[in-house]
């Protein structure tokens, strides 16, 4: 019993294992941009290290918070050429004034986002305020999606 159970297992992995390469996917890469590149490529050949380094880090930004923050943001993006910036709490007002002042700093336009998958009134205030997806979900109307 023991033998028999082993070689069915044995033969079943045997048969299988060469055929699975036939079903297998061909992943082609994504084409992002098929635009001019020229621009970016001259950005990045002009950049030292440390800039290319610091164009993979995206920090958290607030516009309710004072000067100060304001003033370490500014740090950030002009001496660590940080790539972007992630807004949290704050107004709507305020922050749009305030990425215009960090773009102005950027050496490099910065990659601007906010943490707001329940809609702008999740992180900024006097926004208008949206159902949460799951309540849209249970709807079962997608055209209220």
């Amino acid at each position: 019993m023991k033998l028999t159970l082993r070689s069915f297992f044995l033969f079943a992995l045997f048969i299988s294992g060469p055929g699975m390469g036939i079903y297998a996917q061909v992943i082609r890469p994504s084409v992002i941009w098929e635009g001019d590149t020229s621009w970016a490529r001259e950005k990045l050949k002009n950049m030292s290290m440390d800039e290319k380094l610091g164009q993979l880090f995206m920090i958290a930004a607030y516009s309710n918070k004072g000067k100060a923050h304001q003033d370490e943001i500014i740090n950030l993006v002009k001496n660590e050429h940080i790539g972007g910036l992630i807004f949290f709490q704050g107004g709507p007002q305020k922050q749009a004034r305030l990425t215009n002042i960090y773009q102005q700093g950027a050496k490099i336009p910065l990659m601007i986002a906010m943490d707001a998958e329940w809609g702008l009134s999740m992180r900024l205030d006097s926004t208008f305020k949206f159902p949460w997806p799951l309540t849209v979900g249970a709807t079962r109307d997608s055209a209220l999606a």
